[in-house]
């Protein structure tokens, strides 16, 4: 069971009634909506990124997830083009999410524009070094799950995997073909805002509001990140 906190842009009545109805199909039936502010926070089994979808789908508005927590603290990772051009920004290509269970790690992850029909390995890097993509980062020092790309590109994967959370923080997750390993994804797994922890309407890294960060983001519609840096060993924006 994760508790997850939510934020609805521009919250309407009908966006309210919207949400509660959506908690109702998805069986959660624990949960907290403030009306000023429009915030959810639910406690669910379901992915947090499944629940995301379905409420954007159901109010039509933005939606971020502003926090995560189990009985540990939780961890996040951006994930960035693979490349070596430190000059400009690396195009977004998805999120993951890493909540500690009783003995292993639930993974929640989207990542989009990859390679279509592909299998892909997820791996926690050696090290943390991304400035030079994938030929930085060194080899594998935890092996989690083998995830393969849709017709779209996409992927969705929402999984327990064996390992310990605390053991990856700044290290790089890395997404990458099985047949070709210069074709991957990857970032940096940093620490996350628990439940109530996070508080910031503007991002540090960028001066836009979260809201801007989210229409501009391309990671999809359904997953968003205020922040287009990361900083090992630092609580993270998302």
């Amino acid at each position: 069971m994760v508790q997850v906190e939510f934020l609805v842009k521009d919250c309407t009545v009908e966006a309210r009634n919207a949400v509660q109805e959506e908690c109702k199909n998805l069986q959660i039936d624990d949960y907290e909506w403030d009306d000023t502010i429009g915030q959810l926070i639910v406690k669910s089994s379901l992915p947090p990124s499944e629940i995301l979808h379905h409420l954007e789908t159901a109010t039509s508005k933005p939606i971020l997830i502003r926090g995560a927590s189990s009985q540990e603290e939780s961890g996040v990772c951006i994930l960035y083009d693979n490349t070596e051009d430190l000059s400009s920004v690396p195009k977004v290509h998805g999120l993951c999410r890493f909540i500690p269970t009783e003995n292993r790690v639930y993974l929640d992850l989207v990542a989009t524009q990859v390679e279509p029909n592909t299998e892909y390995v997820a791996e926690v890097a050696v090290s943390g070094d991304i400035s030079r993509g994938l030929k930085s980062v060194g080899g594998a020092f935890a092996s989690l799950a083998s995830i393969s790309s849709n017709d779209a590109g996409k992927i969705a994967f929402s999984q327990e995997v064996n390992g310990t959370l605390q053991d990856w923080i700044g290290h790089a997750f890395v997404l990458k073909a099985t047949n070709d390993s210069s074709n991957g994804v990857l970032g940096i797994i940093s620490r996350s805002a628990g439940v109530g922890q996070n508080t910031k309407i503007i991002c540090a890294c960028s001066g836009k509001s979260l809201w801007e960060e989210h229409a501009e983001s391309n990671v999809s519609s359904s997953e968003a990140s205020c922040c287009k840096k990361e900083v090992p060993k630092k609580k993270c924006c998302c």
